[in-house]
């Protein structure tokens, strides 16, 4: 897996037209690795998800994958969906037992 430095990855935050992703910019997010290693364990490429999101192109996929750019909080969701894992494991959110 790719490394990555820092501890704030993204933020989440609340206002009156909705919620919206704001990213911290770093070199190669959290998000992004996990998006590129999702996206390997269902053995698709980028063209395969852009493809699985009708109106996302590839080169969005490759934006989100190099931290230039975050997904939508809907399309975020649908990609959690598309690879099978949770909000939490793809922000790497996990419950202390």
């Amino acid at each position: 897996m790719k490394s990555f430095e820092s501890t704030k990855i993204l933020q989440i935050d609340s206002n009156p037209s909705g919620i919206r992703m704001i990213e911290t910019k770093l070199k190669g997010t959290f998000l992004s690795v996990k998006l590129i290693e999702y996206r390997e364990k269902k053995n698709m490429t980028q063209a395969d998800v852009a493809n699985a999101l009708y109106s996302i192109n590839r080169t969005a996929i490759s934006n989100w994958e190099t931290g230039k750019s975050v997904p939508s909080l809907k399309t975020f969701v649908f990609l959690c969906e598309l690879y099978d894992v949770t909000p939490n494991d793809m922000l790497g959110f996990y419950e202390k037992l």
